[in-house]
């Protein structure tokens, strides 16, 4: 079926009804501001046409004087309200035009009616959209979205400054769509139900590889897919999600940035045309990344000290850390970098991991800090790829990490030793408990054995209470607190589920809570013999070999074992890799925001977008200005609660940041922080999207 024209179709002499049936318009502010930038790109690039999808319709009468949407009225919606909002700033002087103010207004009418609109909306939609008409913004329906993106699109043609409302009517001419008309002997119930309701979602893996394929040639797609796309399939077991993951890791690679997953097809496209990637070429570097990606997940580098570590880090299932590894070792295959040398870097990454499970640092900050690891390091070996340094990459990554403050802290060795001592090793979840205990049982060196989550997994091996969860009567007397004693009975419970208390056993449904020589020397059951832990292969137990009872001294023993084990396995790092004085440093504004006072922003990063700033009061200002681009409605929606936000300038220390919306300027560095939360919040937006750099703490002026 061809494609058509757009204003073709709007300037039939037939009226546009939305259906009762239909939901409300529901275009966000992220949909209209996406179409607003095809039609720029449209005007910049000269592009003659651009899809926009397709419009179900349904002649109500023979005579055809209305057209029933069936499906499309967002689109259809969204195109009329860029066209008056441009026809109002037209009116209201704010952009020129070419023509004649007959001719402009006759063109628009075509569009949009004459006498009445021809789009007619459903009951609550209608009256927004004819204020809209009016030009009167003081009779405009507030807290709708036609009202809200119609503001949009106004303000967006007018901060241009060089648009006028002919460019506007040229790009829209651009606009393709494919018509499906439906007979009157059609349902359109079920036929919008069964276009929007019906079916699964496709997944953003499937969006791309239609991206990717779609406008080839017949030969050159079942290349590509043959060739490209069908290995990197392979490389994730052909399943979907995973691949979309992939995608997302490989695009937070590309942009240095945590790419958003539900936007993950825009992001890739804008990536792609932004940096005029052929298919080709894109196509090609996925699936290096992809094979780097399947190495990594199956741990299978080729290299056993390698694989060993990838394995560990496998079992610890943080995907978060994909960006950074696909980054460093795609370097690492670049620069031929040695085995022992990757081996130093995983090394150091999971020392880092596990300390931070020690010391209870939280996950959530993670993903900010892998996404930009390696660029941070590659600072460092200068600006080419190839650059002569004289640190290796290991030492300098363990300088960066060194360099985090407040939650992104490198743990010291006094938080690590009191983690062990404290830590509720059933707090943590399935994966981390297999990590533990695996490195644990398997040892400093790489003879251990390497199939404990394996055995956890299939029940085959489970952690054991050495003192029980729920002592008898026999474990309370040895343990001194049978005749009670709440002090020395609350001292015992703090080692319950402790590394000090824990280990591995076959056995640990017999065990249960028999007493600690029984454990020890192993007993018959009706099922045979349960061996103890004399008899026990499993290096975790070595301990309670040496011993013939389990008290506060055996337990306090066993944790300064354990501390030490821990602090063998995963080490403080070290290097002699200067801090350049000079450099700045990056904070994930979801870390710690205590980090901030006292220090001087450079600049600050939201999406990929960059904007450098002088001091926290215009730090404050563009933030807001930013997130007022993507969510429109949250300023004002806080201004009206007056949450900070004021719909009126108070006094010169307010400026503005939303139209007609104020903030304060002249508050402390914690007040405008906790602003910008309860914005984020009030915006449905993810903190860790928000970056500062602030200036060394040498170069910061008060």
């Amino acid at each position: 079926m061809d494609a058509k024209k757009l204003v073709d179709f709007m300037v039939a002499e037939a009226n546009f009804v939305i259906p009762l049936y239909q939901r409300r318009y529901a275009w966000q502010a992220k949909h209209c501001r996406r179409l607003f930038s095809d039609l720029m790109r449209i005007l910049q690039n000269n592009i003659p046409t651009h899809f926009i999808g397709s419009i179900v319709t349904r002649t109500e009468d023979e005579r055809g004087n209305n057209i029933i949407i069936i499906d499309g009225q967002q689109r259809l919606t969204t195109v009329s309200l860029i066209i008056l909002a441009a026809y109002n700033a037209y009116k209201n002087g704010l952009i020129k035009s070419a023509e004649d103010e007959d001719d402009v207004k006759y063109n628009v009418n075509r569009l949009l009616g004459r006498k009445s609109h021809k789009l007619i909306p459903i009951e609550e939609d209608r009256i927004a959209y004819d204020k809209l008409f009016t030009n009167d913004e003081e009779a405009f329906k507030q807290g709708c979205g036609m009202t809200t993106n119609y503001q949009l699109f106004y303000r967006s043609i007018i901060e241009r400054g060089d648009l006028t409302i002919d460019d506007i009517l040229k790009a829209i001419n651009a606009l393709r769509f494919i018509p499906i008309e439906l007979s009157s002997g059609d349902n359109p119930q079920l036929i919008f139900e069964s276009l929007n309701s019906c079916g699964k979602d496709l997944e953003e893996s499937d969006k791309v590889r239609n991206y990717l394929l779609m406008n080839l040639s017949q030969e050159d797609q079942n290349e590509y897919y043959r060739n490209y796309w069908h290995e990197i399939e392979r490389c994730f077991d052909f399943n979907e999600s995973k691949l979309s993951s992939f995608i997302r890791d490989y695009m937070t690679v590309q942009l240095r940035a945590i790419a958003n997953e539900k936007e993950l097809y825009f992001v890739f496209k804008d990536y792609c045309e932004r940096e005029n990637r052929s298919n080709r070429e894109m196509l090609e570097d996925m699936l290096k990344f992809a094979r780097i990606a399947q190495k990594v997940q199956n741990a299978n580098w080729g290299e056993k000290a390698i694989d060993r570590v990838l394995r560990g880090l496998a079992i610890l299932n943080y995907k978060i850390t994909m960006p950074f590894f696909l980054a460093f070792l795609r370097y690492a295959q670049l620069n031929n970098i040695s085995s022992e040398e990757i081996k130093e870097v995983l090394s150091t990454i999971e020392s880092f991991l596990a300390r931070r499970i020690f010391a209870g640092k939280p996950t959530n900050s993670l993903n900010k800090i892998f996404a930009a690891l390696h660029n941070e390091v590659k600072r460092g070996l200068g600006k080419e790829e190839n650059a002569l340094f004289n640190y290796s990459y290991s030492q300098l990554l363990k300088s960066a990490l060194l360099k985090k403050e407040g939650l992104a802290a490198f743990p010291t060795d006094e938080e690590v030793i009191e983690g062990v001592a404290q830590k509720n090793i059933y707090d943590l979840n399935t994966d981390t408990r297999y990590f533990l205990f695996d490195r644990l049982e398997a040892g400093v060196t790489l003879e251990g054995t390497t199939d404990t989550v394996e055995k956890m997994k299939n029940g085959d091996l489970s952690i054991e209470h050495i003192m029980p969860q729920h002592p008898s009567k026999e474990w309370k007397e040895e343990l001194g607190i049978s005749h009670g004693n709440p002090e020395l009975e609350e001292e015992y419970n703090k080692y319950l589920h402790t590394l000090a208390n824990l280990t591995l056993t076959a056995y640990n449904s017999e065990y249960s809570n028999r007493p600690f020589q029984a454990k020890k020397q192993g007993f018959l059951t009706k099922k045979g013999h349960a061996y103890g832990f004399d008899d026990s292969p499993i290096q975790l137990s070595k301990y309670m070999k040496t011993v013939d009872k389990w008290t506060l001294t055996e337990l306090e023993e066993r944790k300064k074992q354990m501390q030490e084990l821990v602090l063998r396995l995963w080490p403080m790092i070290e290097t002699q890799c200067p801090t350049p004085v000079e450099d700045a440093q990056v904070f994930n504004f979801s870390d710690d925001p205590q980090t901030l006072t006292g220090r001087k922003p450079i600049s600050f990063s939201f999406r990929s977008n960059r904007v450098p700033v002088d001091n926290w009061k215009e730090f404050l200002v563009q933030v807001c200005k930013e997130v007022d681009k993507i969510n429109p409605e949250a300023i004002p929606s806080l201004a009206a609660n007056n949450h900070v936000f004021y719909n009126y300038k108070v006094n010169n220390n307010y400026d503005e940041v939303a139209m007609n919306c104020y903030v304060p300027n002249n508050t402390s560095i914690e007040t405008k922080c906790n602003v910008i939360l309860n914005l984020f919040q009030a915006a449905t937006l993810p903190l860790g999207d928000l970056e500062v750099e602030l200036q060394p703490k040498d170069n910061d002026s008060n």
